[in-house]
């Protein structure tokens, strides 16, 4: 028997860096959406699956297997990941062929992965660990997940690997998207510019004005926040405009940068008690 567990990578990179609703909710659906997808290889490649909501009890499956009648079994399904337990390694391999081809049609830019493992089915705790060790080793073999090749898990413009995005929703329904809508626009088009594109005009802002080439775009984030706060900003309205849920999190964060209103907060105290 073969024990495999299935994951898409890159997900969390592409869901925290995008910032588009649209994009986000598809994404999700789809990721929701892929492991279904190996059911239906199995499926169409003629293999009888067992679903998880049918309770697995090892000897059965076993003599399904052996007699023919059941190509895989459902273990588990949930945080992200898939775990089936397969007839044997040649019926792994024609479900995965299959659900790869079903993914390049359905989902171009998602990153799946499958890892297995020999399983006797004697002692799951020690088939699990070896399943974990290869889901391991696979990981570390796979190049590191981008977000601009992963995302967005649709349609993308094949010149940028960006997702297409033509409408928005709003309150009446949807509108068209307007260059207002976007925070970094390619130059002629109603497309988002890509990370390279923008990296690289970034390091020529910084070249002609002498500053360090070791910023980046986060760099702005934090001067953007240390000028406010230098110019008398409170520290609820700071932490608004920054996302952060409770004003404790800015305070943690720029703690420094609050030292020179502390000074002129003292200096004014006493200079209205005349000290």
């Amino acid at each position: 028997m073969i024990l495999a567990q299935y994951t898409i990578r890159s997900k969390q990179e592409y869901i925290f860096r995008s910032n588009r609703l649209l994009d986000i909710v598809g994404g999700t659906e789809m990721i929701r959406d892929a492991f279904d997808w190996v059911f239906a290889a199995a499926e169409q490649e003629g293999v009888t699956c067992q679903p998880a909501d049918v309770p697995f009890k090892l000897q059965a499956v076993q003599d399904a297997f052996a007699a023919g009648t059941l190509g895989m079994a459902e273990l588990f399904r949930g945080g992200g990941n898939l775990t089936v337990l397969y007839r044997d390694r040649d019926t792994y391999l024609r479900v995965n062929r299959r659900f790869s081809r079903l993914v390049l049609e359905n989902a171009p830019g998602m990153v799946p992965m499958a890892a297995c493992c020999e399983a006797n089915g004697q002692n799951y705790s020690a088939d699990y660990s070896a399943l974990m060790a290869a889901v391991d080793a696979e990981k570390n073999r796979m190049l590191p997940g981008r977000a601009d090749y992963a995302a967005p898990f649709a349609l993308r413009d094949r010149t940028t690997n960006q997702p297409i995005v033509c409408r928005v929703p709003f309150a009446g329904g949807q509108r068209e998207l307007t260059a207002d809508d976007f925070l970094f626009r390619r130059q002629g088009a109603q497309l988002p510019m890509t990370p390279t594109t923008f990296t690289y005009r970034f390091k020529l802002i910084l070249k002609k004005n002498g500053l360090p080439q070791e910023l980046n775009v986060h760099s702005l984030r934090h001067t953007a926040a240390s000028l406010m706060i230098a110019g008398g900003t409170d520290v609820a309205t700071v932490a608004g405009i920054l996302g952060h849920s409770q004003p404790s999190t800015t305070l943690d964060i720029y703690n420094h940068a609050f030292d020179k209103n502390k000074k002129a907060a003292s200096a004014g105290l006493q200079g209205m008690l005349e000290i």
